[in-house]
């Protein structure tokens, strides 16, 4: 009872690792992604305003 015991709580760690590392990657995951679809800002527009202003 005691060997079966340890070993759920070795097994109950080792998910509870694998699920935190696997929410810490995901988010930096995603950042990679959605920064690779954004396009690269290539000119800025101003509308209106005085020349002093720009």
């Amino acid at each position: 009872m005691k060997r079966l015991h340890r070993q759920l709580k070795k097994y109950g760690i080792l998910t509870l690792v694998t699920i935190v590392l696997a929410l810490l990657s995901f988010i930096p995951l995603r950042i990679a992604i959605a920064y690779h679809k954004i396009p690269q800002l290539q000119a800025i527009l101003v509308l209106g305003g005085g020349e002093n202003r720009e």
